[in-house]
């Protein structure tokens, strides 16, 4: 089974993960997700927050007394759960690589590791750098991954790498990055913080924090042990 657009769109209208994600959308943010925007953020700022899903960013944001907010999901049947619970916010059902805004923004929010359900990596690439052409000058991008260096099933990270060298050698014909096994849908996208970090200082940003949850939430400056932790939080702002 292939992993790409039509697969994510059809893996969204479950009628059991759409009510979960319903539930999850009532939560709001997540604690370290409120210490970031609080401490980054401004009210005032025009924000667009890509994979919205059900709206849980959204509603956290709201809360915090952001009301310029704009989101935008690759499923039509979250984004119609959304408007349930938002019906006063613009939602657009567009993935953020084809996305075309009317305006441009303050601050881009990629949580919930939104980047890693990308299905390719020039596709990936692509949708970390699209910021670039959506936001103002001096603009910020919040975004998180997990970390391939604590990838959550490790023995099958070795198998999937195994695999790969062999679909590049052309003995194997599928590459394991792209497709799955496995009825349960497994993001096997896990990034590398060094790349995602260089990415972004390659293409005028300038980092304001990289951290983990772990240490967002003690309030303490990792160094380099953020690679071990997650989700791993990358702060930026356009220069």
């Amino acid at each position: 089974m292939k992993i790409d657009k039509s697969f994510i769109i059809k893996r969204y209208k479950n009628k059991k993960r759409l009510e979960s994600y319903v539930l999850k959308a009532k939560e709001g943010l997540w604690k370290e997700e409120e210490i970031l925007v609080k401490k980054y953020l401004n009210k005032k700022d025009k924000v667009l927050i890509v994979g919205c899903g059900t709206g849980r960013e959204i509603i956290g944001l709201k809360k915090l007394g952001f009301n310029n907010l704009v989101g935008v999901d690759i499923s039509p049947d979250m984004i119609r759960e959304a408007k349930k619970l938002l019906p006063d916010v613009k939602l657009i059902t567009s993935n953020i690589i084809e996305f075309k805004p009317t305006r441009k923004y303050d601050a881009i929010l990629y949580f919930n590791n939104i980047i890693e359900q990308i299905p390719n990596k020039k596709d990936r690439v692509k949708a970390i750098l699209k910021p670039k052409q959506l936001l103002n000058k001096k603009g910020k991008i919040i975004l998180t991954s997990h970390s391939c260096f604590v990838h959550k099933n490790f023995l099958e990270l070795i198998k999937s790498f195994i695999l790969y060298i062999l679909f590049r050698l052309k003995i194997n014909k599928k590459n394991p990055f792209e497709y799955i096994n496995k009825e349960e849908f497994i993001y096997a996208n896990y990034s590398n913080p060094f790349r995602i970090k260089n990415l972004l200082i390659k293409n005028n940003f300038l980092i304001n924090e990289i951290n983990s949850k772990k240490f967002i939430l003690k309030n303490k400056k990792p160094g380099i042990r953020y690679i071990f932790s997650e989700p791993i939080y990358y702060v930026a702002r356009l220069k």
